[in-house]
């Protein structure tokens, strides 16, 4: 077995790949992972977000400082991830590759924290990442948005009042944020 076929074994290993027709198919699309913190909400979500992002860059940077690095993967293994944060948000937890097994959203955010801890103590943001424990306990705004529109959905409203109903949530959410 050659090196460029273990990242495949390793998502075949943990049922995410059925085989090499299974990896970059049209059925999971090569998404780009971008921090937007416009995109939001609530602003004390991004805030938490922009706060974890900036230690954990610090931390790279550190890391840099004292000549070391962070392990690098083959970037099928990291397009896996991102696939899977976008296609379940948090809810089904991202493959650890160092244990070699998926492994819940909270345990990977507590190891987070962890790692910057020193990084949260010199920007002076410790309230702020954790408040990213706060998210995982209520639930992002995407799940607010889908719960609003399943909800109408329920109670019969078709699905472009239900569309609407989710716009309602968000401007009602906006207004008592400001």
């Amino acid at each position: 077995m050659t090196s460029r076929h273990r990242p495949l074994n390793l998502l075949i290993a943990l049922a995410l790949a059925a085989g090499l027709g299974g990896c970059g198919s049209a059925e999971k699309p090569a998404p780009l992972l971008q921090v937007e913190a416009c995109r939001l909400f609530p602003f004390d979500d991004a805030i938490a977000i922009a706060a974890l992002y900036r230690c954990l860059l610090r931390m790279l940077w550190r890391l840099k400082r004292d000549n070391q690095r962070w392990r690098r993967y083959a970037g099928m293994l990291v397009n896996e991830n991102r696939w899977r944060a976008q296609r379940y948000g948090f809810d089904e937890g991202l493959v650890d590759f160092g244990k070699g097994r998926i492994v819940p959203y909270a345990e990977l955010l507590e190891e987070m924290i962890l790692l910057t801890a020193e990084d949260q103590e010199a920007f002076g943001c410790q309230a702020e990442v954790a408040e990213a424990r706060a998210i995982l306990a209520r639930g992002t705004s995407a799940h607010r948005q889908l719960a609003t529109y399943h909800a109408a959905l329920a109670a019969g409203a078709p699905p472009r009042d239900a569309l609407e109903a989710v716009v309602d949530m968000l401007i009602a959410a906006t207004l008592e944020a400001l």
